[in-house]
């Protein structure tokens, strides 16, 4: 399983002309790579918008605080669910 933050919106990897690119064809290696190297793929997660733009606004530091604390418990629960 892959796991990774992106410091920009979700809009910024949309794929459109303004973008940083579509996160859908990045992540795509991941899988190739897995393959090649013979492993037990078990697919991809990411969240968007966890940066340090903000960190001086305490309202948006809980909202990223929240954000990760949501991430991690459905990180957890795949884990789980491929380790039982």
């Amino acid at each position: 399983m892959v796991s990774f933050t992106t410091g920009a919106p979700a809009a910024a990897y949309s794929g459109d002309a303004d973008s940083l690119g579509d996160i859908n064809k990045m992540v795509e290696m991941f899988s190739a790579t897995a393959a090649l190297c013979k492993l037990d793929y078990q697919g991809v997660m990411y969240i968007h918008g966890v940066s340090y733009a903000g960190r001086d606004d305490d309202a948006k530091i809980e909202e990223q605080r929240e954000m990760c604390r949501e991430y991690a418990a459905k990180v957890i629960a795949k884990i789980r669910s491929i380790t039982e």
